[in-house]
């Protein structure tokens, strides 16, 4: 129901629409293609050329927030790494708390339109613009943000652990 409610407000909103929605989408995607091969001439050191490459500049470019965000070799693992952790946990987390959908659907919206987006880039993109990556990079945040948690409470919880079982007996809070 809600994407029938999306595409509408879609519709409604773009005039260019108003006549043939369809013609008119395909319309705006000609013209973009056009726009894009004109940019790709003028600036070739930004031109995207082979569809192989757009997968790892989608994810370096998706990835590129935290301190390690201009070490591309770095960044994009770390951020794939995290945002895995950080869906993971959101997912389990849902999951043992309730078998509603009413209360994943937050996470499972900004999961939806994360994948399309992505998608999106992938099959599209020209030209390796830092523009064309923020709004992926600002649905993967929250995940890379959680993963990030998660890691640092289990890396945590592991050293406590340890401390714990080395220390003698006396030692321990709570142990007289």
């Amino acid at each position: 129901m809600s994407a029938i409610i999306a595409l509408a407000i879609f519709v409604i909103s773009n005039p260019y629409l108003w006549r043939g929605p369809i013609g008119g989408f395909v319309g705006m995607l000609d013209e973009r293609r056009d726009e894009m091969a004109f940019q790709q001439e003028q600036w070739p050191e930004f031109a995207v050329l082979s569809f192989q490459e757009r997968p790892w500049l989608t994810a370096v470019g998706s990835t590129r927030v935290g301190p390690w965000a201009e070490i591309p070799l770095v960044a994009a693992p770390l951020g794939l790494v995290f945002g895995m952790v950080g869906l993971i946990g959101v997912a389990r987390r849902s999951r043992v708390r309730s078998a509603r959908l009413g209360e994943f659907a937050a996470s499972s919206t900004l999961v939806v339109w994360l994948a399309v987006y992505t998608a999106a880039i992938v099959a599209g993109l020209g030209l390796s613009y830092p523009r064309y990556f923020l709004p992926a990079c600002l649905l993967l945040l929250p995940f890379m943000a959680t993963g990030l948690t998660l890691t640092a409470t289990l890396v945590v919880r592991q050293i406590m652990r340890r401390e714990a079982s080395s220390a003698p007996p006396d030692r321990i809070p709570g142990r007289a």
